[in-house]
Formats: structure tokens, C-alpha cells, sequence
């Protein structure tokens, strides 16, 4: 063998590195995609058929004839912003794909839980939108709040108290815009999250009164088939 040159030589039985890395390619992509695929869809397909109103009675065991009213109740959606990982700082590509993830998650699970379910009134616990007390540039915080509407379907056909949507709220698999049958009103009670604590919503009273002007008065009143719901501002 000439002294410059140096044999490629592979072990007897052994695959090249390059064989080797795209065998190892393959075997993830063929364990991680139906995994993905199943948290993605199929599990959400399940979850939302399993969510189901439940049948009233009289007591004895006979079905109610009085019409029901349906309420879905959502908890903590807790919005992604830059103030989730200030680490990141804005516009950076790892938020910029953790806020669509995120989106992507919930828009999914809402419409799947609740929509698909068809309720008369959807009730928000607050936390809307996380650290959103601590937006201040009005700007930013309509961007992030549009995100949020977006996903949530919130209807913008009113600033104040009781909000109504008749229109278009759910997309189903096939794109299409389905109608709504009956309107469905919209009401949420603040969190710390999106007012702040009590000594924070007092000094900074007009980020308080920018929540109620978009997301409604926290405190009311309303009688829905025969039970009193009371949001309370405390």
C-alpha cells in the first residue's frame, strides 16, 4: 500500500456510519410519528366524544322533560406571551414556535371539548391571558388578546357585559363554517393574571377597566335554567 494513501476499510459485518445513521433516522421516525399522531388527533378525537352533557331526571329515575341549558366552563387558559419566557425575549424564533404550539393545542381542544358539544353558554374561570396585567404597551396587548379571541371564538359583537355569537364559531374537519343554531354568550371572571392582585388592580385602575372593556364585568348576576351564577370580583 503506498505510504499517502489510507485504506477505508470496514469491519467484516458491519454497516457504514452513513447506513447506520439513516437506519437510526428511520426507526424514530417510524416510533415518534404514529406517537405524535395519536397525541395530536386521535386523542383528542377520543377525549371530545367522551364529553357529554348528562341526562337529568326527576329523582325516581324518570328523564326530566324541562329543557336543560348547557354551560361548558373553561379554567386557566393562560394565554403564551413573551412574559412566559422572558428568556427568550420577543420575536424569538423558539417563543415564536412555543406561542403556535401552544395556539395550536388549545384551539384544538375547545373546539373539540366545547364547540362540538354545542353548549348555550361558555363561562371562563380568568387567568386569560398569562401576565397579562403586565402588559402595558395597548398595542401589544390587542395583538396578544386577538390571539386569544382567535382561538377561543370570542364574539366581538359587544364590549361589555353579556357577549352573543350567532354567527360562524366552529370550523369542522372539512373547513367549512357551520352555523350555530342558537346563540351562545360568552362571560368570564377575572384571575391575577389578568387584572393583577388587589393592591396592583387599585394603582393601575385603567388596565382593569381595558379587561372589562373587551372581556366584560367580572361581577353579575344571571339566572340560567333555574340556577343563579354570580361572578364575583374578591
Amino acid at each position: 500500500m503506498p505510504p499517502n494513501k489510507v485504506a477505508n476499510t470496514v469491519s467484516p459485518g458491519r454497516k457504514p456510519r452513513s447506513v447506520q445513521a439513516r437506519v437510526h433516522a428511520w426507526l424514530i421516525l417510524l416510533i415518534w410519528a404514529p406517537a405524535i399522531f395519536y397525541r395530536e388527533r386521535v386523542a383528542f378525537n377520543l377525549a371530545g366524544a367522551s364529553c357529554q352533557w348528562p341526562a337529568l331526571d326527576e329523582g325516581n329515575g324518570a328523564r326530566s322533560s324541562d329543557p336543560s341549558v348547557h354551560v361548558a366552563v373553561v379554567a386557566d387558559p393562560q394565554l403564551t406571551t413573551y412574559l412566559s419566557y422572558r428568556e427568550l425575549g420577543r420575536g424569538n424564533p423558539g417563543l415564536i414556535a412555543v406561542e403556535g404550539i401552544s395556539d395550536a393545542y388549545m384551539s384544538r381542544a375547545f373546539r373539540r371539548a366545547v364547540l362540538s358539544n354545542d353548549p348555550e353558554h361558555v363561562l371562563f374561570l380568568g387567568d386569560l391571558i398569562d401576565q397579562g396585567e403586565r402588559i402595558v404597551n395597548p398595542e401589544e396587548w390587542h395583538q396578544t388578546r386577538r390571539r386569544f379571541d382567535r382561538i377561543f371564538r370570542w364574539p366581538r359583537r359587544a364590549r361589555s357585559g353579556d357577549v352573543h355569537a350567532t354567527g360562524p364559531l366552529d370550523n369542522g374537519d372539512d373547513g367549512a363554517s357551520r352555523d350555530r343554531e342558537r346563540p351562545v354568550s360568552y362571560r368570564t371572571v377575572h384571575g391575577n393574571h389578568d387584572v393583577g392582585y388587589s393592591r396592583f388592580a387599585v394603582r393601575l385602575r385603567h388596565l382593569y377597566a381595558r379587561h372589562e372593556e373587551y372581556f366584560g364585568s367580572t361581577n353579575f348576576a344571571r339566572r340560567l335554567g333555574g340556577v343563579d351564577l354570580v361572578g364575583v370580583g374578591a
